[in-house]
């Protein structure tokens, strides 16, 4: 049998959350610091639902769905990236209408924030550390309707603006550099360019290296280099990792007088803070400041550090010698009473018999009811078939041999080789004549028009094709064309089927299930998966049924209705049920019940739920009783304790005990020992 005494902690790392917001989509970011760095664990991209007016919900769900994924994690410590175009260039912050939304955010969502970093000083520390000491690169922040030029020549920033994009990407650049003088030839700008983050960059960079530029912009044309998405993300987490790893902001400062006034001020450099507004003064004394910093990349974080303070000074009675042994005793005896009452911990978990029960058991609950809605697009190829083409036309020749004049009607099928025809029209026929030398008999005769009864190339029949004319003889009357029958032709098209209808009405409710996720509740809540249903509230298809075309496409409104109920209250009812399988002395907890829903069934204001269950019964133990028989005990001795008076089968202890020499004892006082009971298997 293995007692396993002791076992380490596994530390886990700090994690926050960093929120890259552009014009009409953002990314949340999960970041982790451990002991090897400064990680990207995981990331979700989000377009805006309805621009920023919605933002704290569209942040909030995204936030769900990592909380959801990573549910041992907690976060609330948050950085933002930011694009240029939501920076006051004057102020130097965060413009107010985007200022006041970050607030809501940080607010409703309960986030503590760490405060702000703008895109492009990420991008020019990378650009800084890869070209040398002196940047020189212009950069090109481009969002959907905003686009910020930033110029860095010899390492100053000499140009940082920005301007609503227009549908000419040129003229928007040269806008930014008529600012710029260009009367000396050593004005010339950097020529490398960069550009990052918007859609449709290589027809940019095309636009852009393909331009005729003005000679006094560049001594040569420029080189354009693209940073992809996934490698700005690697730049906004490499510099949040230099500056979140910096223990104190005094290595900033090249004096200690500046360094204090920074942190008297250190509100006002970050544009916000918890439960206070914009910081009213100016920014001029932060640009004086910054240009006595030691780093180049000073980036608006909001770092929490503790500023310099004088200890008090204790004065103690003097002591006789006498006394000296009595009051060394007495802080020692103090010593041991600190270290026991505030730092000795142990704890324990005990393994003890158990009994394992699985029954299947059904079970009538309360439910809540909780919907989400939203607009789904989707399509799908089409598969329907339809014959489509013109029915073959001619005229023919209809004869009467009979010796009474013969009356057809608009609608006589006439047919010939099997391919049946129609009368466009009514016709009469002479009857027949005798030559005037009686040798013959002469048919009377008339033209009409005729039309194939079915589409397709069948109806094109030859010259001289005999014609029968309905159930007559044809010794009497028949039909001969003098010319071929033309025009009849058919094709097979694709048209949208009354199947491809409920196809893609079944796939907008399939990805509805995977997209529109539940509305949050309390935790002990938990949704029933199988019994949540899908509803479609509004569709427009992009085709009728029988409309010819090769894809059908929906959108519409979609709601999904959701089904939840209290784990507590259901655990409960499943021990109560299982109290009777139980031995003597056992008992049963929540934590070591797991079920698995097989069939639900509604049932009036109920829900009749059919169950697997599997549950472990764990000998019952008194708690208080176990730690009196525990404190101040050996190691040694406890083992004997558990295995002989508690029927332990192992244990596992994790012991902190600052002083070594009382290593192989328990703590002295209840509190200090946290037990927990569990079954090997």
């Amino acid at each position: 049998m293995i007692f396993s005494f002791l076992s380490k902690k596994i530390k886990n790392g700090d994690y926050f959350y960093g929120l890259f917001l552009k014009e009409t989509a953002g990314t949340v970011f999960l970041i982790e610091k451990n002991p090897q760095g400064v990680f990207l664990k995981d990331s979700i991209e989000f377009f805006y639902t309805n621009g920023w007016e919605n933002l704290v919900d569209d942040i909030d769900e995204k936030l769900y769905q990592l909380e959801k994924k990573y549910p041992e994690i907690e976060v609330s410590k948050t950085i933002f990236f930011l694009y240029s175009h939501l920076i006051d260039e004057n102020l130097n912050q965060i413009k107010k209408p985007y200022l006041n939304k970050i607030k809501d955010i940080l607010k409703i969502l309960n986030l503590k924030p760490l405060g702000y970093i703008e895109c492009y000083e990420a991008v020019s520390f990378y650009l800084e550390k890869n070209q040398g000491i002196f940047l020189n690169s212009l950069i090109l922040e481009i969002d959907l309707k905003q686009l910020t030029v930033i110029i860095f020549k010899n390492g100053k920033n000499i140009l940082k603006k920005t301007i609503a994009r227009t549908e000419n990407i040129i003229e928007d650049i040269e806008f930014c550099f008529s600012s710029l003088d260009f009367a000396d030839k050593k004005n010339f700008l950097p020529g490398r360019i960069i550009i990052y983050n918007s859609e449709n960059l290589e027809d940019i960079r095309e636009k852009i290296i393909n331009y005729k530029w003005k000679e006094e912009y560049f001594i040569q044309q420029p080189k354009v280099e693209i940073i992809s998405k996934e490698k700005l993300f690697d730049l906004l987490i490499d510099v949040f990792a230099k500056n979140i790893n910096f223990i104190s902001v005094e290595n900033y400062y090249q004096d200690k007088n500046l360094y204090q006034k920074n942190q008297k001020d250190n509100q006002n450099s970050f544009g916000f803070f918890i439960g206070q507004d914009i910081a009213k003064e100016e920014n001029k004394n932060i640009e004086d400041n910054q240009k006595s910093l030691k780093r180049k990349n000073i980036f608006k974080i909001n770092f929490n550090f503790f500023s310099g303070f004088n200890l008090p000074k204790i004065i103690f009675p003097k002591i006789g010698e006498k006394n000296f042994f009595i009051i060394g005793f007495l802080f020692i005896f103090l010593g041991f009473f600190i270290n026991e009452y505030f730092f000795h911990q142990v704890d324990l978990t005990i393994y003890l018999p158990t009994q394992k029960i699985k029954k299947q058991q059904e079970f009538l609950i309360d439910y809540q009811i909780a919907s989400s809605e939203a607009v789904l697009k989707d399509s799908l190829s089409t598969t329907g078939k339809k014959e489509v083409g013109e029915k073959a036309r001619g005229i023919i020749t209809l004869h009467n041999f009979d010796d009474k004049e013969k009356n057809f009607s608009k609608g006589e099928i006439v047919e010939s080789s099997g391919i049946k025809f129609v009368l466009d029209s009514d016709v009469k026929v002479a009857s027949s004549t005798i030559t005037a030398d009686g040798s013959a008999k002469l048919p009377g005769k008339a033209n009409v028009s005729i039309t194939a009864q079915e589409i397709g190339p069948e109806g094109n029949l030859p010259k001289g094709s005999k014609f029968k004319i309905g159930d007559l003889s044809t010794n009497l009357y028949f039909g001969i064309n003098n010319e071929a029958l033309t025009g009849g032709t058919k094709k097979t098209i694709r048209v949208v089927s009354r199947n491809d209808f409920e196809t893609l009405e079944k796939k907008v409710l399939d990805k509805a299930e995977k997209e529109i996720f539940p509305p949050k509740l309390d935790s002990r809540f938990s949704l029933i998966k199988s019994f949540t249903q899908g509803k479609i509230i509004t569709s427009k298809f992009s085709k009728e049924v029988g409309e010819e075309g090769s894809s059908l496409a929906f959108e519409g409104k979609v709601s999904m209705i959701f089904y939840f109920y209290d784990k507590n209250d259901l655990k409960s009812k499943i021990i109560d049920s299982l109290k009777k399988d139980l031995k003597k002395n056992f008992s049963l907890s929540e934590e070591n019940i797991s079920y698995q829903i097989k069939k639900v069934e509604k049932q009036e204001d109920k829900l009749k739920i059919n169950l697997d269950i599997q549950a472990k019964g764990l000998l019952s133990v008194d708690i208080k009783d176990l730690k009196k028989h525990l404190k101040g005990r050996t190691i040694n001795k406890i083992k004997l304790i558990l295995k002989n008076n508690y029927y332990a089968e192992g244990f596992d202890l994790i012991h902190h005990q600052p002083i070594f020499i009382f290593k192989n004892f328990f703590p002295f006082f209840d509190k200090n020992i946290k037990i927990k009971i569990s079954g090997l298997e």
